[in-house]
């Protein structure tokens, strides 16, 4: 299993690599340099891709509230800010641009995202050890109600094989 580290990491690097080839590649750069401003298909491209890097996350924790409360919010802001930054006329030099687009929202990303929501994973699998600790211990001391069933189980189980 991934730390939370790696986790963070491969999260930061799917989202922002997929969101700069989309941004520099797949951006119609004819239509932005003509009108000065960008077309409706490159920006649902940006947004689907900012829901593409933020679907594994959304799937691993979709069951734990606080770090879903801290992805959320920062997914729908991601793609307003993207929005904002890229419908603007046309730069002069538009790789310099995106590139400088990117590198903030990643600032904006470590500066005000990164911290809490490693400190809510870090939790949310602490809780998921203590859980498994204590079904463990449940599963094999004999006081816990649920080991006695157990127990019984495997004994009738076995006795059914050897009669």
């Amino acid at each position: 299993m991934e730390s939370v580290d790696e986790q963070l990491d491969n999260f930061e690097a799917l989202l922002f690599d997929s969101l700069e080839f989309q941004m520099a590649i797949h951006t119609n750069r004819t239509y932005w340099e003509e009108l000065d401003h960008i077309d409706p298909k490159s920006q649902d491209g940006i947004e689907t891709c900012v829901d593409y890097g933020f679907d594994q996350m959304f799937e691993r924790y979709r069951y734990c509230r606080p770090v879903l409360d801290i992805l959320e919010p920062w997914c729908e802001n991601l793609q307003d800010i993207l929005w904002i930054a890229m419908d603007v006329p046309y730069p002069r030099d538009i790789n310099q641009h995106i590139d400088r687009v990117l590198e903030n929202c990643r600032r904006m990303f470590y500066d005000q995202i990164w911290h809490r929501l490693k400190t809510a994973m870090i939790q949310e699998v602490s809780r998921v050890q203590m859980i498994q600790r204590n079904w463990k211990k449940a599963l094999s001391d004999p006081n816990y109600e649920v080991c006695k069933k157990r127990l019984r189980r495997e004994h009738e189980e076995l006795s059914e094989l050897y009669v």
